[in-house]
């Protein structure tokens, strides 16, 4: 790998100023709305100190007085976004490393002009294919290239927030969902209250810790489930069941569906798909537990996540002069709040979309699709405005369950 070696850039000296800079793509200019061929004939590299342009005919000479020079990369506090060499900088006091990493620009190549590498990329840019331009820039560049798509970033979802504390039901809120995604390691979860026009505002969003093979983390699951919040009470809970459904057979106690089936009605094991006719659609599942067949013995909702996981960025942008935005309480985490962003929609040249992770963790997004998803079982799109006095419900009265009761 580049970045555990010496990090060894190749440098020009630029000929108007001499200082040094590490030839790159973003440097390479030609006019802007130019042709294919009008920019394989006035392509120019730009010096980053000076604005200096240099022409092909000089490259030659760049070469000649050419040199590598040793870099490091940036902590990830300090760096900034843009282009991959953006992220390093000169090393004034290089530290001992075993391995020589060295990396030059395919501008620097002798077999190819500055215009000839302009002539392809303006081509790639053209076409709109990222697959395309990703190829062009690794080609002729040697750069790494991130395939972007659209999603709000982070800070916009931090400016959902409002002064309200977590597990307090605000006013408007009629219906209470839950959405959990299971992990090998714990289990994430997120309750949001539902009113009018579809508004939601974040209750509460945790990790519970433990492994998932083991009781333990589902008992405490099930207190958060079955407990209250003030008076209310969840409405419907969806669980993930793609990693961790459970062999139902070997170890029933521990499987998601025989979890969803022991709280019937209230809690239901899902499934996502990329493509769907609709947002949500159910069937009932038998299964077989210690050889015996259990008919109608849970609903499995099959979830719609492109449908979901639009809805929710677009409600992030949600006008906020409008009714229906999408809340969150005064003690949300920067965490949670890149996670509900870790990935994006791309829009591919077969004109078919797709989402990407820009981070591995994704799970409180996982964990939103279901609570939303949840919240549309319920057509709290159908809900209707009301006062807050209408929304509280009578006082809870004990019920009979083989399973302890407990609030937190």
């Amino acid at each position: 790998m580049l970045d555990e070696g010496t990090l060894h850039f190749w440098a020009w000296s630029c000929s108007a100023c001499s200082d040094w800079f590490v030839p790159q793509l973003k440097l390479l200019e030609w006019p802007p709305g130019c042709t294919p061929d009008q920019a394989l004939a006035q392509a120019r590299v730009a010096c980053p100190h000076c604005g200096n342009l240099h022409l092909d005919r000089e490259k030659p000479k760049l070469n000649a007085t050419g040199r590598y020079i040793r870099h490091r990369k940036l902590p990830e506090t300090e760096r900034v976004p843009g282009a991959v060499f953006d992220q390093y900088v000169p090393d004034l006091e290089p530290a001992e490393r075993k391995t020589a990493s060295f990396w030059i620009s395919g501008l620097a190549s002798p077999w190819a002009s500055f215009g000839q590498v302009a002539k392809v990329l303006v081509e790639a840019y053209r076409s709109n294919e990222q697959e395309r331009i990703q190829a062009e820039i690794n080609t002729w560049g040697g750069e790494l290239y991130r395939v972007r798509g659209d999603a709000p970033a982070w800070e916009e979802v931090s400016a959902c927030r409002l002064e309200y504390l977590p597990r307090t039901v605000p006013d408007g809120v009629q219906k209470i969902t839950m959405g959990v995604d299971v992990q090998k390691n714990g289990l994430f979860y997120v309750i949001q209250g539902w009113g009018f026009n579809s508004e939601s505002w974040l209750l509460d969003h945790d990790f519970i810790a433990g492994e998932t093979e083991h009781e333990a983390v589902w008992a405490g699951l099930r207190s958060i489930i079955t407990g209250a919040l003030g008076q209310r009470r969840i409405d419907r809970c969806f669980i993930d069941s793609g990693y961790r459904p459970g062999d139902v057979q070997r170890r029933p106690d521990h499987a998601v569906y025989s979890f969803c089936r022991s709280l019937p009605g209230q809690v239901f094991p899902t499934k996502g798909q990329d493509t769907m006719d609709t947002p949500v659609r159910f069937v009932s599942l038998d299964f077989t537990v210690g050889g015996r067949v259990i008919k109608q013995g849970v609903k499995l909702f099959h979830l719609n996540t492109d449908y979901f996981k639009r809805w929710l960025h677009g409600r992030i942008r949600w006008p906020k002069d409008q009714p229906g935005g999408w809340h969150l309480h005064v003690q949300t985490t920067e965490d949670f709040c890149r996670q509900i962003v870790s990935e994006e929609l791309l829009l591919k040249a077969s004109g078919r979309s797709t989402w990407i992770r820009k981070s591995r963790n994704n799970h409180y997004l996982d964990a939103c699709v279901n609570a939303t998803a949840a919240a549309h079982s319920l057509n709290v799109h159908t809900l209707q405005r009301v006062t807050a006095a209408a929304v509280a419900p009578p006082p809870r009265q004990p019920q009979s369950n083989r399973y302890e009761r407990r609030t937190l």
